[in-house]
């Protein structure tokens, strides 16, 4: 593929490399990447584990939340006061502004990666 760098596509690691930069309370910190599988990754030290050769899968870890944003706005049965949607919109005008601060692309701005 054309705008792939050995199996990864270009953008999701430019994705990574900004998201493991960014360190603000209201936006979800990258932890690491983790990889798995392929010869080309892992090398020969893995070579009678089943993985190499194989395909390879890239996971993203971040820390564990008990819901984000998209779950709440979802679920009927979650109901939010003003003061709540006040919170959240402050945490989120927040977190934009950061990433406005520090020059990054808006791609990240989705509800699944705000929390509260």
């Amino acid at each position: 593929m054309h705008n792939e760098k050995e199996g990864m596509p270009i953008t999701a690691l430019r994705e990574i490399r900004i998201l493991k930069k960014l360190r603000h309370p209201n936006v979800v910190h990258l932890r690491e990447v983790v990889v798995q599988g392929g010869m080309g990754v892992d090398g020969p030290a893995n070579a009678g584990s089943g993985h190499a050769g194989g395909p390879r899968s890239f996971h993203m870890v971040f820390p564990y939340m008990d819901h984000d944003l998209a779950g709440l706005l979802e679920n009927e049965r979650v109901t939010m006061n003003p003061s709540q949607i006040k919170l959240y919109m402050k945490q989120l005008l927040e977190g934009t502004a950061y990433l406005h601060a520090v020059s990054t692309s808006f791609c990240f701005l989705f509800n699944i990666n705000f929390i509260d």
